[in-house]
């Protein structure tokens, strides 16, 4: 639209915006307008607020610089200047020195045993130190009229007044201002420790209680009796039908223990027998029972009765050993006769074996968990009249494989005596087949026939006779001599409680600790002390059921673990015996 010469027109800013002066345009003698005479800005909003200070007068449009001055009661320090500047986005920048005017209060006060946190302009916030309450901040702030607040708190020390009776049924005992324990009355007892610990000002939840002083079920206190009337503070017992009561029997609880039983059971049998390996265990009428120790396992029903005024003794027994384990047959045509059995010591994991009567002269070694014939040691300047069993002991610095040829010693002709021998050998360095020189024991057995042969940890040599009594005879030590000596007759051995005889196999552990000796389906094995086997065998044997039907020959594992055994004829397995 056009305009005369002469006319003008005015521009109004729209809203947020605004000019200093009006903004016109005027037309000329040309018949154009000029250009504006100003512009449209922004305009910022309110001025930020700022503690202790107030603005001075001024514009608020873009561009435009606004200061502050310190309100009534505040001050500033080093002519300091605040101001904000208004942005052509609308909006005041931060001010400058916005903390410049604090309140003329003058210094704080401190609070004793306290530290500053924080400060601003106007207010302090102070902390109590360590082991002071309370341990929340503590603000002070200076009032309009020139003067700091008063602490509404102070700090102290953080200690408790005298503890109160926190614990039911109890009493205090050692205790401070920070601490205190407590002590149950006589009645109660505590399940564990009991106190109390004061923390900022206060006493904490006591850490236990107090329970009435009763016990827990009593246990079978009384041997031969079982438990009657009771409850936790009282307990009766009752003797079994083969024993009667000294007097009334009953246990009471007295701070948490049962007292000892005011009587006790006698047997119309007497004392019940003692178990090898056991202990007394629970009564039930007329019968006690037998709890095996560690490392044994009973091999039947363990409980001894009492009849007619005397003990019969228990059927089975505690055993060291378990059933015959199966292993691998031994199937080497060579070995067509089995007599003995031995573990190497030099070489683990392997055993040596013979053949009985009137077979070669040779050892075979075997794998064990194969049982694979693995070398033939043959020796030079022996005969097999009737080798029966072989052992490894020492021999001086060294192990040595024994052979006893100690049988029924008949050449064929019954009026040729053949005189009994021991064949010892050093253990080769290396399992291969070879022919080895040996030492030779000769002796007078004194007796028709033997099957097992011993040696003992000191290298000492023992034979058990096969016949009824089962004899101990000790060797000799005369090797190589020409002079014929006797074995000396020990004694019988104690077996089990029926007559027993021909003793088949047998071995002494490694550590010479235990005796093992075999029967048919049985092992029998004794527990050696400081009189070696001498002693030991006059005591009577523990027995375990094997099932093994011949057994030829027994050895230890060289961990104690177990023994050995082979039996006799082709293709029969070898066994192991588990130790429990």
């Amino acid at each position: 639209m056009a305009g005369e010469e002469g006319c003008f027109r005015i521009y109004r800013c729209v809203s947020g915006y605004s000019s200093k002066t009006k903004v016109t345009v005027v037309c000329s003698a040309e018949c154009r307008w000029t250009r504006p005479n100003g512009s449209c800005v922004k305009i910022c909003g309110e001025l930020p607020r700022l503690y202790g200070a107030e603005t001075l007068p001024g514009d608020n449009i873009a561009g435009t610089i606004r200061r502050y001055q310190c309100a009534p009661g505040f001050s500033m320090a080093n002519d300091q200047v605040i101001e904000t500047t208004c942005l052509h986005t609308g909006k005041w920048t931060l001010p400058s020195n916005r903390y410049a005017c604090t309140v003329t209060c003058g210094e704080p006060p401190y609070l004793e045993n306290a530290v500053v946190v924080s400060r601003a302009p106007g207010e302090i916030t102070q902390k109590c130190q360590d082991g002071f309450i309370p341990t929340t901040p503590i603000l002070l702030e200076c009032l309009p009229s020139f003067i700091w607040t008063t602490p509404k708190e102070t700090c102290v020390k953080a200690g408790c007044t005298t503890a109160p009776h926190y614990v039911i049924h109890a009493s205090r005992t050692t205790g401070n201002s920070t601490y205190q324990a407590y002590k149950c009355a006589s009645a109660y007892r505590e399940t564990g420790p009991i106190y109390s610990n004061c923390v900022d000002g206060k006493w904490t939840k006591p850490t236990d209680k107090c329970t009435e002083a009763g016990c827990t079920t009593a246990p079978h206190y009384v041997i031969h009796a079982s438990r009657t009337t009771g409850n936790s503070t009282y307990q009766a017992y009752k003797c079994a039908s083969a024993y009667r009561e000294t007097g009334p029997i009953y246990s009471n609880c007295v701070d948490g223990k049962w007292t000892k039983p005011t009587e006790k059971c006698t047997g119309q049998c007497g004392p019940p027998p003692e178990v090898e390996h056991a202990i007394l265990g629970r009564t039930s009428s007329s019968r006690q029972y037998y709890d095996c120790k560690p490392g044994y396992k009973a091999s039947g029903k363990m409980y001894a009765m009492c009849a007619g005024k005397r003990w019969i003794k228990p059927a089975a027994a505690c055993c060291m050993f378990g059933e015959a384990e199966e292993m691998n047959l031994v199937s080497d045509k060579r070995i067509h006769d089995a007599s003995g059995l031995a573990a190497s010591r030099k070489h683990p994991g392997y055993l040596y074996t013979h053949n009985d009567y009137h077979s070669a002269a040779a050892v075979y070694v075997l794998e064990a968990s194969s049982s694979d014939l693995v070398a033939t040691l043959t020796v030079k300047n022996a005969e097999n009249y009737d080798w029966e069993d072989i052992a490894v002991g020492p021999c001086g610095e060294d192990t040595c494989i024994y052979i006893g040829d100690i049988g029924g010693h008949q050449s064929g002709n019954d009026d040729v005596y053949v005189v009994n021998k021991i064949y010892r050998v050093k253990e080769p360095d290396h399992l291969k087949d070879a022919a080895l020189h040996a030492d030779v024991l000769e002796f007078d057995g004194n007796y028709e026939d033997a099957y097992t042969l011993l040696v003992d940890p000191g290298g000492a040599l023992y034979v058990v006779s096969s016949d009824d009594d089962s004899v101990l005879h000790h060797l000799p030590d005369n090797w190589g001599s020409s002079v014929l000596k006797e074995a000396e007759t020990l004694h019988s051995i104690e077996g089990p409680q029926e007559p027993w005889h021909n003793v088949w196999a047998g071995d002494i552990s490694p550590d010479g600790s235990k005796l093992v000796l075999m029967i048919k389906d049985w092992v029998y094995y004794w527990e050696v002390g400081k009189g070696g086997i001498r002693e030991a065998t006059k005591k009577p044997a523990s027995a375990c059921l094997t099932s093994i039907q011949q057994p030829q020959g027994a050895t230890f594992k060289l961990d104690m673990s177990g023994i050995y055994v082979i039996t006799e004829g082709r293709d029969e397995p070898m066994y192991f015996v588990k130790a429990n």
